[in-house]
């Protein structure tokens, strides 16, 4: 009978197989954007990759051998040690922060999502939301930049969100573009991964000045986020905004895309994303 606990005990028996000899550990780990990966390396500590294993068991659900399915999976593996390994050779050492400070980039995800990892990995908690940062590595790895390593380069994790946000910015520019109900879209050029374009500087200001009026921000999902303007929600509107959001969240976000369960504002003076004013006592907010 198929089943997902089947599907990873094949990988786990059968997978090393089909991989190069220096490759022996294999392990089931969560993967930064919280799904369940798979674990390659020659050793735990030592040279690992991690995969998303969600594309290939739904292939296997959908009919495909399982030994096909653990030979492409086996496939994406090669490729992305290849494209690590390439990434080290460029960047050399990746403790010497000149190596890789043109690369460092960022993102964002739910906290919820995050939290067994806050306590390694370099952050800054936005209300619900959290900015993680990394180095790209081939066309989909990264390389997640630790608290350990920030300490070593010498740096505040201030000092790194503004490098990460001025080189995110430059490769992936801000996207804006009318939606329903009067909103604004927020995303990147890539339309994945772009609800953090609304921390690129001086975007928030452009969209203040577009409006003429404070606005909410709702981000949406990973990939975008939505903007209202506030005069659009009088007496307890942004409530029913709020109860909208979360609506959305459990009835038609995917989990793995879900951000926030919030709605923020921004603050010109102090070119704060916060927590809209009247949701909650407590407001969480971050220096753009």
């Amino acid at each position: 009978m198929k089943s997902y606990e089947n599907f990873k005990k094949e990988i786990k028996e059968k997978l090393l197989a089909y991989m190069p000899e220096e490759y022996k550990a294999i392990e089931f780990i969560r993967n930064a954007r919280g799904l369940e990966a798979i674990a390659v390396g020659k050793g735990y500590d030592d040279g690992a990759i991690m995969m998303d294993i969600k594309p290939y068991f739904k292939l296997y659900m959908q009919g495909t051998d399982i030994r096909t399915v653990i030979k492409r999976l086996a496939d994406s593996c090669e490729k992305n040690i290849i494209a690590k390994e390439a990434f080290e050779n460029k960047f050399g050492d990746f403790d010497r922060y000149e190596n890789v400070k043109d690369k460092i980039m960022f993102e964002l995800r739910s906290v919820k999502s995050q939290r067994e990892y806050l306590g390694v990995l370099a952050n800054q908690t936005v209300g619900d939301m959290v900015k993680l940062y990394y180095v790209p590595s081939g066309e989909t790895g990264r390389a997640f930049i630790t608290k350990k390593l920030v300490e070593e380069w010498g740096m505040s994790v201030e000092k790194l969100d503004s490098v990460a946000v001025y080189n995110t910015a430059k490769q992936k520019p801000y996207r804006n573009y009318e939606g329903t109900l009067g909103s604004r879209i927020i995303t990147n050029s890539d339309f994945k991964n772009g609800a953090g374009a609304i921390f690129y500087l001086e975007v928030m200001d452009k969209i203040a000045e577009d409006l003429g009026e404070p606005f909410y921000i709702i981000p949406a999902s990973v990939d975008e986020a939505f903007v209202f303007a506030q005069g659009a929600f009088k007496n307890d509107g942004v409530k029913a905004l709020a109860f909208a959001v979360r609506r959305a969240n459990e009835e038609v976000i995917p989990s793995e895309l879900r951000l926030s369960d919030k709605v923020y504002e921004y603050d010109k003076d102090t070119k704060k994303i916060i927590e809209a004013a009247g949701l909650s006592s407590r407001t969480k907010e971050c220096e753009r």
